[in-house]
């Protein structure tokens, strides 16, 4: 459960669905992003987003299938293409870690 300090907070607890792919860099601090699929209270399975810092994946594998749980912010973005503009939303992850077996898959989102 979140603590609810800051105004925009996030926790997921769900499965890694993609793999590890190289997002952008800022400051010389690289960033990645990976699909992990999480249940709502309806059990309909959304497969959320997130962008991770390379700082943070020492010491975890992010792997398709891996059980993590993301506490973290939501952000959103808008992304320019050729076909038009689209928003883009991802969890930011502040933390991770490998989640025990037993967890619930949930998301919980505090704006």
């Amino acid at each position: 459960m979140l603590n609810c300090v800051e105004d925009n907070e996030a926790r997921i607890v769900g499965y890694v669905d993609s793999y590890l792919t190289y997002s952008h860099e800022v400051h010389s601090e690289r960033f990645y992003r990976f699909g992990v699929r999480a249940q709502r209270l309806s059990e309909t399975e959304d497969v959320i987003v997130v962008t991770v810092s390379d700082k943070m994946l020492t010491e975890i594998a992010v792997e398709p299938g891996t059980k993590l749980e993301i506490k973290g912010q939501f952000r959103s973005y808008n992304n320019y293409t050729d076909t038009g503009i689209r928003l883009v939303l991802t969890l930011f992850a502040k933390e991770i870690r490998l989640a025990e077996p037993e967890e619930t898959l949930e998301n919980e989102v505090y704006l």
